[in-house]
């Protein structure tokens, strides 16, 4: 029996790997859905290796049975590297997993294999190794993903990544570029057929993570500011100034992140909600003991279902009871009003995140509160 060419054993691997990646978990990849169920994504691409593949089996038969144990540890490891992946979309920046898990594969089997095998590549192979490294680095910092979907996307994968896949890049340049580079980004991401709604999604996005990062004036700021531009934005009729005040909007940003210091830190969109839910009583009470951890309480209320409505009413008497400074309730009023104009999907980080300056029900109440219910006794 022939044994299989060398660049044939991966598509012979599709074989098996696309029963274990079909059959793991039944279902659609929809957004939202856990990750075991978006694990089966990868079959479509499984499949059409499976294909590939089996007129090559007719013809050389199966692998030697020494090479099976070999498939079966393949087999093993790609599921969980599937698993792993999905993971790290689900909870990660796409700017930062997609390079780490797909991209540096290559580079990682050559310097194991190096390392633990002693098979060093030749210097041919290291060149095309770097090569699609670089490649998927390039690829994923200049946008070209989005850019495809753009030119070759139907209408419905349009809709359902697009908006995502700006928000991401906007949001990756308003946490570390300049204000140049903040402005040019809104003009492509524009230019590209992008609806404003997703790069307002990214600044009010922005802004939260500034507080979350750290707490203060100057990041407290970025949010009212924020809200002021959107304000202005959604009651101006000409176009020219509206494309002016989301210029400004995220060349402002950028500046209140290197003010504020706000360069390192808690990431709005992937940090994890608390394993439970507490109830909301209990939740405003954890706002004065640890921001951090109301926030993820108040996540995890969030997305198990928790009224938001409820969770502003709430918050909002605190901050009569308990603010002392024009900016509680100048604060407060911006993100509860910001919250309706947000995306569905990105509504709870948001609110989340604005514990890092609400009361919590544990405060005193503020002089003229503390002063009233005197009076009311008397």
């Amino acid at each position: 029996m022939l044994e299989p060419p060398p660049l044939l054993s991966p598509v012979l691997v599709s074989v098996p790997r696309v029963v274990m990646t079909s059959v793991v978990v039944p279902g659609s990849p929809e957004v939202g859905a856990s990750p075991v169920v978006r694990v089966t994504s990868v079959a479509p691409v499984s499949v059409a290796g499976a294909v590939v593949a089996f007129p090559f089996m007719l013809w050389i038969g199966l692998p030697n049975w020494g090479a099976w144990p070999y498939l079966l540890a393949s087999l093993v490891i790609h599921v969980g590297y599937y698993i792993a992946l999905v993971e790290a979309y689900e909870h990660g920046d796409l700017g930062l997993t997609y390079p780490i898990m797909p991209g540096f594969a290559p580079l990682l089997v050559a310097l194991g294999s190096s390392a633990v095998l002693g098979e060093a590549p030749s210097l041919a192979a290291w060149a095309g190794i770097i090569g699609i490294t670089l490649g998927v680095l390039i690829g994923v910092h200049c946008g070209l993903g989005g850019k495809a979907l753009v030119l070759f996307g139907n209408d419905a994968q349009k809709a359902r990544y697009l908006p995502a896949l700006a928000r991401g890049e906007m949001l990756a340049v308003l946490r570390t570029g300049s204000q140049d580079q903040a402005a040019d980004m809104v003009v492509e991401l524009l230019n590209r057929g992008t609806h404003p709604q997703s790069l307002w999604d990214a600044c009010f996005q922005a802004a939260a993570e500034m507080l979350m990062r750290k707490p203060g004036i100057v990041s407290l700021h970025a949010g009212t500011t924020t809200n002021a531009l959107h304000y202005a934005w959604q009651n101006c009729h000409n176009d020219r100034t509206r494309r002016f005040l989301l210029l400004q909007n995220a060349s402002f940003l950028t500046l209140f992140r290197k003010a504020s210091g706000a360069n390192e830190g808690v990431l709005v969109d992937s940090f994890e909600p608390a394993a439970a839910g507490a109830p909301l009583d209990p939740l405003l009470a954890e706002i004065g003991q640890d921001k951090m951890k109301a926030a993820q309480q108040s996540l995890a209320w969030l997305q198990s279902g928790g009224d938001a409505k409820s969770f502003i009413a709430a918050a909002q008497r605190l901050i009569y009871l308990k603010g002392t400074d024009s900016h509680d309730y100048k604060f407060s009023s911006a993100v509860f009003e910001d919250y309706r104009h947000l995306s569905p999907d990105v509504r709870d980080r948001f609110l989340a995140a604005s514990v890092f300056w609400l009361k919590g029900s544990g405060a005193p109440d503020n002089p003229l509160v503390a002063r009233t219910r005197e009076a009311l006794k008397a």
